[in-house]
């Protein structure tokens, strides 16, 4: 096996992401790890209040903004509230129009 193209360099990234909210404030952390195991790590402090919902989104939406300035074709996104996963993968629908908005920006 010979060493990886440009191509396999673009493929297996891993995208985790988390967001939280309460009453001290709303952030959220991106950890991009890439097939040779380079970490980038970055956080971000939201200047409104709101859900952790919708701090979850916001970590996506982020998330694979900065993906997609890296031309990757394979990845697996991470997070840990079933409920936005669901949404975002359209099993469950979204009654609120505002998450629904929010939803369509993370999966666009």
């Amino acid at each position: 096996m010979g060493a990886p193209t440009h191509s396999d360099l673009l493929e297996g990234h891993t995208l985790n992401v988390d967001g939280a909210s309460n009453n001290k404030g709303s952030k959220f952390d991106i950890i991009l790890t890439t097939l040779e195991g380079t970490i980038t790590e970055q956080s971000y402090t939201l200047g409104f209040p709101t859900t952790n919902n919708k701090a979850e989104y916001e970590a996506v939406i982020v998330g694979l903004r900065m993906v997609a300035t890296l031309r990757v074709t394979k990845l697996e996104v991470r997070f840990d509230l079933l409920l936005v996963v669901s949404q975002v993968i359209g099993e469950y629908t979204i009654k609120d129009d505002r998450m629904a908005d929010t939803c369509k920006s993370s999966s666009a």
